[in-house]
């Protein structure tokens, strides 16, 4: 018998669906004119809007501003090479400005979306106290997503975050998690897919753009990290500023297993100065 994600597989490219809605008769009919919708892109659909019990759309994006001449750094705002911990850690958060924390102007509670122990999911409200440091109730191997939290009680007049702040290693340890000052969302550019779960990749992106100056390149990786440690690159892409460079994957995605880490890696910047965006997204399904 096909797994979940094999089925999913299979339907997002098979089973065209042999009938349309006629608006006008208020009824599914014959379509003999008609391209109809394939039954897994209705899938895919309903699963992203979250009609489907366990089933949701997953995006991540990465992004470096005006990027220093780096090499092997993983893209996010920080230019820092970010590793999967052999064990789960704590974490501790802070900003850089008073003003994020209970009483202040900027974020007043931030939720940390990522997996724990055994790569269960896991998400928390975190309660911001300035430039204090704030401990996790739990322990961590991935923050895929930092976000301030979107209630009254989650930010103040500023609308979003005043300072950088940042998820780290308890004890002033490697960074994990981190939300630029004034965007309100990480921008990590790397996922880990919880336990239970298969991500099915469908498309991918990657762009370099400069302003003024020299032409420059910039070379990135997607890089896969298995459960056990073990790491693959793939999709290497060279981006031009000034040009679009992107990979799509609209009619056969690929399964990202549970416990599977994907993730995008500056090789190399030939140029300072450039703007680095890459992401990709994809639907998140039981395995």
């Amino acid at each position: 018998m096909p797994t979940t994600a094999q089925q999913a597989l299979y339907d997002l490219n098979n089973h065209p669906v042999p009938q349309y809605f006629d608006t006008a008769a208020g009824a599914w009919v014959q379509s003999s004119t008609q391209t109809p919708i394939p039954q897994g892109v209705m899938y895919a659909l309903a699963g992203a809007a979250g009609h489907i019990p366990n089933v949701s759309s997953v995006t991540a994006f990465g992004y470096s501003p005006a990027t220093a001449n780096v090499t092997n750094v993983n893209l996010w705002e920080p230019l820092v090479v970010w590793n999967l911990p052999s064990s789960p850690v704590g974490i501790e958060v802070l900003s850089d400005s008073a003003s994020d924390g209970i009483a202040g102007t900027g974020a007043r509670k931030i939720i940390l979306i990522g997996v724990g122990p055994a790569f269960a999911a896991q998400t928390e409200i975190i309660t911001m106290n300035g430039t204090t440091v704030v401990a996790s109730s739990n322990t961590w191997l991935a923050i895929n997503t930092a976000i301030v939290f979107d209630d009254p009680t989650g930010f103040g007049s500023n609308g979003t975050n005043v300072g950088n702040i940042s998820a780290r290693i308890t004890g002033a340890g490697a960074l994990q998690g981190y939300i630029s000052a004034g965007t309100g969302i990480s921008h990590h550019g790397r996922y880990t897919v919880p336990a239970g779960f298969t991500l099915l990749a469908f498309n991918f992106f990657e762009v370099a753009a400069k302003t003024g100056g020299s032409v420059g390149t910039a070379s990135l990786d997607a890089i896969f990290i298995t459960p056990n440690g073990l790491r693959f690159k793939g999709l290497p892409q060279t981006c031009q500023t000034g040009a679009v460079s992107a990979v799509t994957l609209p009619t056969v995605p690929f399964a990202v297993t549970a416990g599977t880490t994907l993730m995008f890696r500056i090789n190399n910047v030939s140029v300072a100065g450039i703007d680095i965006s890459a992401g990709f997204t994809g639907l998140q399904i039981p395995a």
